[in-house]
């Protein structure tokens, strides 16, 4: 998604979209790692069973969302 998002922003550069992803990836990934597990002993911790599926979904639209600022945060 990183690479496609700078070769989209470029106009079509491939060169872009790798150098972009260079950029971001780790720290992206950092990210990912640091807040996916946390998300999830949250949820399995205190929301309850019957909730879980539409709070991950709510969650998971949060990040996206944080996630493709993150790709177009320059």
């Amino acid at each position: 998604m990183i690479a496609l998002t700078g070769m989209i922003e470029s106009g079509g550069s491939l060169e872009d979209g790798i150098h972009k992803c260079k950029d971001k990836l780790v720290t992206m990934m950092t990210y990912s790692w640091v807040v996916w597990p946390a998300w999830m002993i949250i949820l399995y911790a205190v929301v309850p069973a019957w909730a879980r599926s539409v709070g991950d979904n709510l969650f998971d639209a949060c990040w996206s969302t944080f996630f493709s600022y993150m790709c177009h945060a320059s």
